[in-house]
């Protein structure tokens, strides 16, 4: 792997809400659907660090029964990435997925085609902007999930993406995973971004967020700087699929985190 090195430990608290959540809703939406998973993922970054941390090996080995322990086959070796994650998940149910990803790094782009996962390749995408993915006519006939995952860049343009991401949402029917990472330092955007959330909020969708707070004295490097939040936008047809089990799961999820990380990790619903 080529790619740069990163500001943070993969499989850090913030990976694990994030990648808890997608993990969890390929397992529920292949319950219901036919056909292969199609995942995209335009901050694709690594794909993933050996060995991971051995703090990171430690909560892995203590988390039960959710999606993510089928998804990370090799804890004590590698920690995957999003869209190995995705992959291992539909392995996991006997079924496909289609991963396609990209990235601002050229490095980070030619190491996770290297890993197995196909290049992003679309009318109106450009991996020097990944929010582009927006703008690329993806519905749900040709997308499953799209993961947003920026650095800490979203919160100062959050009121020109949130209204584009719910549009995606609702006219495409395509779910949408966004990552929102913050400091004290954007305290106030960041609540400036969940007034906003409400305002935008469409009748019929449905949202669900796991959210993480800053994991003081931390030998895990990222935690004991930032907050992370991960929300689910959901179409509105999705409540024709049942969503109570991915609910209840995506709960649970967080219950088990909260013990295993010693810190309340929130989930919310907002339908």
């Amino acid at each position: 792997m080529i790619a740069e090195p990163l500001p943070y430990d993969m499989g850090n608290s913030g990976d694990l809400i994030k990648h808890g959540m997608i993990a969890e809703f390929a397992k529920w939406w292949l319950q219901h659907n036919r056909g292969p998973f199609i995942f995209y993922d335009p901050f694709g970054g690594r794909p993933w660090k050996e060995p991971p941390h051995e703090k990171v090996v430690e909560r892995l080995l203590q988390l039960r029964d959710c999606a993510l322990v089928a998804a990370q086959p090799d804890p004590n070796t590698r920690y995957y990435g999003s869209g190995h994650i995705i992959k291992n998940t539909a392995h996991n149910a006997g079924r496909s997925a289609k991963v396609f990803v990209s990235d601002r790094n050229q490095n980070a782009i030619d190491d996770l085609v290297e890993s197995g996962l196909e290049r992003i390749i679309l009318e109106n995408f450009t991996s020097e902007n990944a929010y582009s993915i927006l703008d690329s006519n993806l519905m749900s006939n040709n997308a499953s999930l799209i993961l947003l995952d920026p650095f800490a860049d979203f919160l100062s343009s959050s009121d020109k993406l949130l209204p584009e991401i719910t549009r995606v949402v609702a006219q495409a029917e395509v779910a949408v995973a966004l990552f929102v990472l913050y400091d004290h330092s954007m305290s106030f955007e960041y609540e400036k971004f969940k007034d906003l959330q409400k305002i935008e909020f469409i009748e019929g969708t449905l949202q669900f967020s796991i959210s993480c707070p800053r994991l003081s004295n931390s030998e895990v490097k990222g935690e004991e700087k930032y907050c992370s939040d991960v929300i689910l936008f959901l179409p509105a047809n999705y409540n024709t699929l049942q969503p109570v089990a991915l609910r209840q799961s995506l709960k649970q999820y967080a219950g088990m985190l909260t013990l295993v990380l010693g810190q309340e990790i929130t989930f919310e619903e907002l339908s």
